[in-house]
């Protein structure tokens, strides 16, 4: 978590988004860090877990009353590698985000996505799914 300094405007000055009129309060990193992370190919789901706390805090600024923008650093090589150096971190913490965090100027409306037709009901383009099928079987080897 950085607060304002000048490593903080140089992590701004790496992220996505600039149109910022004034330096909000506080970035956050999130990095996932390979030598806590499961071996083999479960290492790779340092992202998802990375993911989901990044969501969380997201969701726990809302509920302060604060503003939160998801910048992404992984996988671009050029992004995470940069901030790894700004910040001095070994090469097995990998950044995957900044969160820029501060306080709302104007409400933003929430945004209405709802979309029925995305919705798929026991089929997906005229398939069942696999998993239904092996249900079905179970369900007649019990009778």
């Amino acid at each position: 978590m950085m607060e304002k300094n000048q490593i903080f405007e140089n992590i701004m000055s790496r992220t996505s988004v600039r149109s910022y009129t004034d330096m909000p309060p506080l970035a956050i990193v999130v990095c996932g860090c390979l030598d806590k992370t499961l071996e083999g190919i479960e290492q790779e789901f340092w992202i998802q877990d990375c993911s989901a706390a990044t969501e969380n805090i997201l969701l726990m600024a809302h509920g302060l009353g604060l503003g939160g923008v998801w910048t992404a650093l992984y996988p671009l090589k050029e992004r995470y590698e940069g901030m790894q150096q700004l910040l001095h971190l070994p090469k097995t913490m990998i950044p995957l985000n900044t969160l820029i965090i501060g306080y709302p100027k104007n409400q933003v409306a929430a945004k209405d996505k709802w979309k029925e037709e995305n919705i798929s009901y026991n089929k997906l383009d005229g398939e069942k799914f696999i998993i239904q099928e092996k249900e079905e079987e179970i369900g007649k080897e019990e009778k």
